[in-house]
């Protein structure tokens, strides 16, 4: 594994931002009016279809499995087609009131069969297939999105523990796409029969091209990669690919599901990179239609479930009918967070405007689950605060925090994880005012983000050791020393072990490399900057 690139070794002055002078109103907030999208279907025959999805009128398939096409995907469908009948026209009551009014027809009773069969039917040109507010033209009436299409899930799970997610859905019956690390390729991704290197933009492009992309969107879709980390763009790639055939129709999906950890913006997997849902939204802008055809969203993550999250998705989906986060720490896959997808994805079948915030009730952390639907708006169980009062719980602690990161804690009783879970946990809270100015939140969110290593030193420090075991020795053989328990020192020996090295190495007998390698160590294991300290370190 290749360590951090581009530390730099300048000491900022102050690691937590000073919001003395934010000149942030001090006005109480008022309430939020959320406001969506609300789209539209055309009255005719795919929403007759449509309608009709998940309903006990749809005869239940066998069993199958096939695979995607794509290197790294396994796709698990609840069965090939079976039955696949309704009424079109006039507003269907039964199945079996179609199958009834087709019967009267073949009897020659067309006085009756009339009134279900419209005129439409009888027409020669291709089917005009109205599918999340895109218009396709189909000579083939088999492609028309089907019931079981429209509640086919896609996931992407940035946790080795997804496929435990994924199949807890599909044992409720739901057929699941599901892009995990299982088959990671850590920067490159095979389509077709053709590898390509994504740490090269014009790699990145040509997958865009070769998924039927103009110049333009493929340049977007290479850009999208650049900008994240190499451990995380096969996912991002794979993530396109499936978009890709959603939006030609090859298989539509009709719901979306994001797994791992996260701060709030992010999904991150242990060892696997992170992607932002701001990636999310730029492939929902490559790709029109296939966003076009999300109508439920599920954030399987921590801290995803603000308002403002909330209000993104239904954004960037525009048909979007339901997206529900954890609002608040999120439930482990094998803790409650399986059985949490396999509810979510029964209470989703279909087309629904509403859903209960309590479907995860006697779940572990169920309680923190958000929800935002068209009928009801956002729905969470913590109360919102003021941006005042939230801005206050922020300040109580932070001058110590900042004093713990930069000089470490006298007493170590501090440095348990409970004073800096407070901190974060008034952070967060911030985060969720929906009138937070934008140069504050960004501010804050350099904090929390901060505060977020501090409260995973230890695996920083393990990673660090574990990474660079190599540059340690050599560096450490040419100041004449030894290799220290560096994961077995206190912050604050920590700190004075290597501020004593900084001043050593200001010997004209000490190599410029091992001077940067220092420098290194100082803005990985002291500062914690995000150039040096990748997120899925922690």
């Amino acid at each position: 594994m290749r360590g951090p690139k581009g530390v730099s070794s300048a000491r900022p002055s102050r690691i937590l931002p000073d919001f003395s002078e934010s000149g942030c109103s001090t006005a109480p907030a008022a309430e939020a009016q959320s406001s969506w999208p609300h789209g539209a279907w055309v009255a005719g025959t795919a929403d007759r279809l449509l309608s009709l999805r998940g309903s006990s009128e749809w005869v239940a398939p066998s069993s199958d499995t096939r695979a995607s096409g794509v290197a790294g995907i396994e796709i698990r469908a609840a069965g090939s087609a079976a039955v696949q009948a309704a009424r079109i026209g006039a507003r269907p009551t039964t199945l079996r009131g179609a199958i009834a009014g087709a019967l009267l027809g073949v009897l020659g009773l067309g006085g009756l069969a009339s009134l279900a069969v419209p005129p439409a039917l009888a027409a020669t040109q291709a089917p005009r297939v109205e599918r999340r507010g895109e218009l396709f033209e189909s000579s083939d009436a088999a492609k028309k999105p089907g019931p079981r299409e429209l509640d086919r899930i896609l996931m992407l799970g940035m946790n080795l523990t997804a496929s435990v997610e994924a199949e807890a859905m599909r044992r409720g019956g739901d057929e699941v796409l599901l892009i995990d690390p299982t088959t990671s390729t850590n920067g490159f991704v095979v389509y077709g029969s053709r590898k390509y290197d994504l740490s090269r933009m014009d790699e990145g492009e040509a997958l865009g091209r070769a998924l039927g992309l103009d110049p333009a969107r493929a340049r977007l879709l290479a850009t999208v990669f650049e900008r994240r980390d190499i451990k995380a763009r096969d996912e991002l790639a794979r993530l396109a690919i499936a978009f890709a055939e959603s939006e030609n129709g090859t298989r539509v999906f009709g719901r979306l599901v994001l797994s791992g950890h996260s701060m709030g913006d992010n999904i991150s997997g242990t060892d696997n990179g992170e992607i932002r849902l701001h990636d999310v939204e730029t492939l929902a802008e490559i790709f029109p239609r296939a966003a076009a055809g999300i109508e439920d969203v599920k954030l399987a993550a921590c801290e995803t479930g603000s308002q403002a999250n909330h209000s993104r998705l239904f954004e960037y989906f525009r048909n979007l009918r339901t997206s529900t986060a954890f609002d608040g720490r999120g439930a482990l896959a094998k803790g409650g967070g399986a059985q949490d997808l396999a509810r979510w994805a029964r209470a989703t079948r279909g087309r629904i405007d509403r859903l209960d915030r309590n479907y995860a009730r006697g779940l572990w952390r169920g309680n923190n689950i958000s929800v935002h639907t068209r009928a009801r708006g956002f729905e969470t169980h913590r109360p919102a605060l003021a941006l005042p009062e939230a801005l206050a719980a922020y300040e109580d602690d932070r001058a110590d925090v900042e004093a713990y990161s930069q000089r470490g804690a006298e007493n170590s009783a501090w440095t348990t994880k409970v004073r800096l879970t407070a901190h974060y946990d008034a952070i967060q809270a911030l985060l969720r005012c929906v009138n937070i100015p934008a140069n504050l939140k960004a501010s804050i969110e350099a904090a929390r983000d901060h505060v977020v290593r501090l409260r995973h030193e230890k695996e920083i420090v393990v990673a660090f050791v574990r990474n660079f075991s190599a540059d340690l020795k050599s560096a450490y053989d040419d100041l004449g020393a030894t290799v220290p328990k560096l994961e077995q020192m206190t912050r604050r020996a920590r700190i004075e072990h290597i501020q004593t090295l900084e001043r050593v190495s200001t010997s004209a007998s000490i190599s410029e490399t091992t001077r940067r390698f220092i420098e290194r160590m100082r803005a990985t294991l002291i500062e914690m900057t995000p150039e040096a300290v990748p997120f899925d370190w922690i």
